[in-house]
């Protein structure tokens, strides 16, 4: 399931630098989230469900909100957070702190979940998410990086995230469309 995910992950995301950011259709972090998660909902298995700012609520009394989550019909599968920052070096910390407790607390068995309720509407049973172990973390941003400097591996702290993390990429340049990267290795 999720080397399925990981390349459905970076076909959507190859599809929305190539084609929405450069054609100028994104111009936000919102717009983003929206670009990517329509490029992500195309294609994926029936049983998936996408989610845009879901609270996810960690039993150390803290919530964390992630850009979008991946659920099958039992677990949240897939965290994304994105940053958009198409002029500037990329702000990384927060995310990947982020990803790291979630991680973290996810492998020594804390109960991490989000519920997803109807507000109005049919009635029906809200809808609860478990987070799993091997639910892929993501971060993915559109920034720049005039010296490429910043194409590493941004989560190399973390030794929970390790074979659970995915980095998607576009650098961006003065002109000509941006370099898009997978866990720091260009895409052609």
């Amino acid at each position: 399931m999720r080397s399925y995910l990981r390349q459905h992950l970076i076909r959507a995301w190859c599809s929305c630098i190539r084609n929405d950011y450069n054609q100028q259709k994104i111009n936000s972090e919102r717009t983003l989230q929206a670009a990517f998660w329509c490029r992500l909902a195309r294609g994926l298995k029936p049983q998936m469900r996408l989610f845009i700012e879901p609270v996810l609520r960690l039993d150390t009394d803290r919530s964390v909100i992630p850009d979008i989550v991946v659920c099958n019909t039992r677990s949240l599968i897939c965290i994304i957070e994105l940053k958009y920052l198409p002029r500037v070096l990329p702000r990384t910390r927060k995310d990947i702190d982020n990803l790291c407790e979630i991680a973290t607390l996810c492998q020594q068995g804390h109960q991490i979940e989000f519920e997803h309720r109807r507000y109005r509407g049919k009635h029906a049973a809200p809808a609860r998410y478990r987070l799993v172990s091997s639910t892929l973390h993501v971060w993915a941003g559109i920034h720049a990086d005039d010296d490429c400097e910043h194409v590493g591996n941004f989560s190399e702290e973390c030794t929970a995230l390790e074979g659970r993390y995915l980095q998607l990429q576009a650098i961006t340049r003065e002109a000509g469309p941006p370099d898009i990267l997978v866990n720091g290795i260009r895409v052609r």
